[in-house]
């Protein structure tokens, strides 16, 4: 038997001798671009972004052979020739009026003017430089092809993108007076992104004016003075004043607007409410009260949204917001914020969420503390009963 044990270990030693005669190491070759993708920032009208570097690296065992990039976009037929270096143009050379208006994007730098394929061995790697041009419609739908010999990964993609801009009026809402008159200040400012483009304002009243008796003129009791000559361009950043002179000639509350316009269809007007009358804030939390009923399996808690409102004119400030129940089977969920400002008409939602410890579960109380003038139970005090069940209304 010890023979034939030797015998067999022989053979097997002469198989393996065979396997390493007949066979070799595949090795891969593949290929790492970085960024995946870009979004650039929105430019002016006609200008030329800072270009953006894509890097191409080779990532495998053996050599990568990079055999073209180019553009490429359903948007534009003609993407592939957007590029400086087959056009043999510098970076402010103009374009062929072909490719103009029709290059969102330009390759400003793509390994010199080395001719295809890209030789790249042991993690070597090269650089394309992308630039975004601001021409004709809006960038859509455009990338950078990479393609190579690479395992799997013939064809890689970058996608290129532009931010949308979106801007958004913001600042001063309501500016209240006494009966007597005075002056005050209003803010505008852009709460979204990209510009926002202020063109003119008028001030239009929601009140009868009353009549010069000498020239049957109405009189303007609200002027409004810009602190800048419009128009005014404001990105995320920046702010605009104004001044509001309020100059009554008799004892009548008068109620009027600020209409500010812009010449963006996306931003077409804003309404600030000039007013000699009382304005209050009014709290009003709904559904009030909450009633969450009792989980059934497999849940384990039950939720309500609940929603805090200001149906008044003035700036509601929340200030504290609190679940009044010693054994917590009710919480406010942390995404809730527990104080906040509320300007005219604004609302907060507020995730409440009950988890009950027994069968029988309990009942609670949601307090708010707050400045309204209007809709509270008590001065400053706003209860909200929450209820395991309808049986307690």
């Amino acid at each position: 038997s010890l023979t034939a044990g030797l015998a067999l270990l022989v053979a097997l030693a002469g198989v393996h001798g065979c396997d390493d005669d007949s066979f070799s190491e595949t090795k891969s070759t593949n290929i790492s671009v970085t960024p995946g993708s870009i979004d650039f920032d929105p430019e002016p009208p006609g200008s030329q972004s800072v270009a953006r570097v894509i890097t191409l690296r080779q990532d495998g065992e053996t050599d990568l052979s990079v055999t073209n990039v180019y553009l490429e976009s359903t948007q534009f037929s003609g993407a592939a020739q957007c590029d400086r270096v087959s056009l043999g143009l510098g970076r402010n050379d103009p374009l062929p009026e072909a490719l103009n208006e029709g290059c969102h994007f330009i390759i400003e730098e793509r390994a010199g003017a080395r001719a295809y394929p890209w030789v790249l061995g042991n993690n070597e790697s090269l650089q394309v430089n992308v630039a975004y041009r601001s021409v004709g419609d809006t960038a859509s739908d455009w990338k950078l092809v990479v393609e190579s010999n690479a395992l799997d990964r013939e064809r890689v993609e970058v996608d290129l993108r532009v931010r949308r801009e979106q801007p958004e009026w913001g600042g001063t809402q309501l500016i209240s007076f006494t009966i007597d008159g005075g002056q005050e200040f209003g803010i505008m400012r852009n709460s979204g992104s990209g510009l926002l483009n202020v063109a003119d304002f008028r001030v239009e009243y929601l009140t009868p004016q009353p009549v010069n008796p000498d020239t049957q003129e109405p009189i303007d009791e609200f002027r409004v003075r810009a602190d800048s000559s419009l128009p005014w361009n404001l990105d995320n950043q920046t702010a605009q004043t104004y001044t509001v002179v309020y100059d009554p000639v008799d004892q009548e509350a008068d109620v009027a607007e600020i209409v500010f316009t812009s010449e963006n269809a996306l931003t077409p007007e804003y309404r600030v409410r000039l007013t000699s009358e009382p304005v209050f804030s009014i709290i009003d939390v709904s559904p009030n009260p909450a009633v969450f009923g009792v989980p059934m399996l497999p849940e384990r808690d039950r939720r309500v949204i609940l929603t805090v409102a200001n149906r008044g004119l003035k700036n509601l400030n929340i200030e504290s917001i609190l679940i009044n129940q010693p054994n917590s089977e009710y919480a406010i969920d942390a995404s809730s914020p527990r104080s906040f400002q509320l300007q005219a008409g604004q609302s907060q939602e507020l995730l409440v969420i009950y988890t009950p410890a027994s069968a029988e579960g309990s009942d609670a109380q949601l307090l708010i503390t707050s400045d309204a003038d209007q809709g509270a139970d008590d001065q400053r005090l706003t209860t909200v009963p929450l209820l395991r069940s309808g049986d307690a209304l």
